[in-house]
């Protein structure tokens, strides 16, 4: 999702495969793809070197880039992180970070926020227990569990939101189930805390 003219709108999905064909009907090897291995560790994207500039640790086990993509228009880029063995398709834990250029000139941590609670109610057809907290000018926390939808699978995301220069960075660890237990949040909470833009 990303905010536009102050309210949030669905901007990407994921295909789960892609079979191109040549001029005679006949398929051709796709060399395009940014999913699996197919994620740069460097390359030719626009914003992916401010990805790379951020100081965090997810936590020692194995985690892995699986997707990767970036809206050069509206200056936004998405990067999707999941254990080893699994994949954004099929995933019980995800470690997501989220980049806004100039994210700062246009929208407040509170707001931001405000718009990703209305967002998620009106995507959602379950329950949504949504709060944020620990409110300032320069970031801000948010965490919600959804359960008993119809659709998506119950699944707990604690997340912060902050501001490196006038960019805005967006962190988030969500897993599938059960709600987390209050010791399980706060070192997720912690961990999130301790992400910080490099130079």
């Amino acid at each position: 999702m990303k905010p536009y003219k102050g309210k949030w709108k669905i901007y990407e999905s994921v295909q789960s495969s892609v079979q191109y064909l040549d001029e005679n009907g006949n398929p051709v090897e796709d060399t395009s793809g940014v999913t699996g291995s197919d994620v740069p560790a460097s390359g030719d994207y626009v914003y992916f070197s401010e990805l790379e500039k951020l100081n965090f640790t997810i936590d020692d086990r194995n985690w892995n880039l699986d997707y990767y993509d970036e809206d050069t228009n509206n200056g936004m880029a998405i990067a999707e992180f999941v254990l080893e063995n699994e994949t954004v398709e099929n995933w019980s834990e995800l470690y997501t970070i989220h980049y806004y250029e100039g994210g700062k000139l246009y929208m407040t941590p509170e707001s931001f926020i405000s718009n990703m609670d209305a967002a998620i109610r009106e995507e959602v057809t379950g329950q949504i227990d949504f709060q944020s907290y620990d409110m300032t000018a320069e970031e801000g926390f948010y965490e919600f569990y959804i359960h008993d939808d119809p659709i998506e699978p119950n699944q707990h995301e604690v997340a912060r939101l902050f501001y490196a220069g006038d960019d805005m960075i967006l962190v988030r660890y969500t897993r599938i189930g059960e709600p987390m237990d209050d010791a399980t949040k706060m070192k997720w909470v912690t961990s999130l805390k301790q992400v910080t833009a490099g130079q």
